[in-house]
């Protein structure tokens, strides 16, 4: 049987399902952040405790901080950048475990039937998946939290996550893969069925499958860039804050780095 043709639109198809956006911004948190209805909470590395409410009030360890104007709008920027930032951040998780879900499972779907066992056990991992990352993002009272760990070692946004998470994809495409080859072998065995026409059939279903995943992928690609400029902002007005407002000289929460080229 040549199943060359099968194998590379199934390539195709892994390569389109990989988390979708490119890792331009190099994200270095120091301390914790809280978000919660607006609210700021920032735990510096020295313990001390930083909030910013939705008026842009600032408070160090539960004491009001007074501010001049300039003071208040790097506060003011500062918070507009978080508030954009952090809900945009978690989207992208789950974006890019749903594009995987849609490419995988549209295209087991169809080949091996929606009500198949193999099918069923894959939207099971993926809504696993999901709530494996809201469970980590969300407290009890719905607030996102998000901290140092997410971005070290092998946090939900390092590289050893992202490699994790696509072993998974790869290893349930792989047993699919076997699975739906028996299926078409005892068709062929049986003399009802024909694997140049289902290599065509396939070839043409992935190339369509592809079209209608590459709008998806492009815009979490745009809001992954999205996201690269907002965290600047918010990491140059913590500088501005860092450097003019006492009390924070240990702020140091964001550091990004990025491709300045791409930029």
């Amino acid at each position: 049987m040549k199943l060359r043709t099968l194998t590379l639109a199934l390539s195709t198809l892994l390569s389109t399902t990989a988390m979708a956006h490119d890792n331009e911004c190099n994200v270095d948190i120091q301390g914790n952040l809280e978000y919660n209805d607006k609210l700021i909470t920032v735990e510096m590395d020295n313990g001390r405790i930083m909030k910013i409410s939705p008026d842009n009030t600032l408070t160090l360890d539960g004491q009001t901080v007074l501010l001049n104007d300039d003071q208040q709008d790097d506060v003011e920027d500062y918070r507009e950048a978080i508030d954009e930032a952090v809900p945009m951040t978690v989207n992208l998780v789950s974006d890019s475990i749903e594009l995987a879900g849609t490419a995988v499972g549209e295209v087991f779907g169809k080949l091996l039937g929606p009500d198949d066992s193999m099918v069923t056990d894959f939207k099971a991992t993926l809504s696993d998946m999901r709530s494996e990352m809201e469970n980590h993002f969300y407290t009890d009272n719905g607030s996102i939290r998000v901290t140092k760990n997410d971005f070290d070692g092998d946090g939900w946004f390092d590289s050893t996550w992202e490699s994790k998470f696509e072993e998974r994809i790869e290893d349930m495409v792989t047993e699919a893969t076997g699975k739906l080859l028996v299926a078409i072998g005892s068709q062929i065995m049986s003399g009802d069925g024909d694997m140049d026409d289902f290599e065509t059939r396939m070839e043409n279903f992935a190339e369509n499958l592809e079209e209608q995943l590459e709008s998806k992928a492009e815009t979490i690609e745009d809001q992954a860039e999205t996201l690269c400029r907002v965290l600047r902002e918010a990491d140059k007005a913590e500088g501005r804050m860092q450097a003019s407002i006492p009390g924070l000289e240990e702020l140091d929460l964001l550091n990004i780095k990025y491709d300045s080229d791409r930029m």
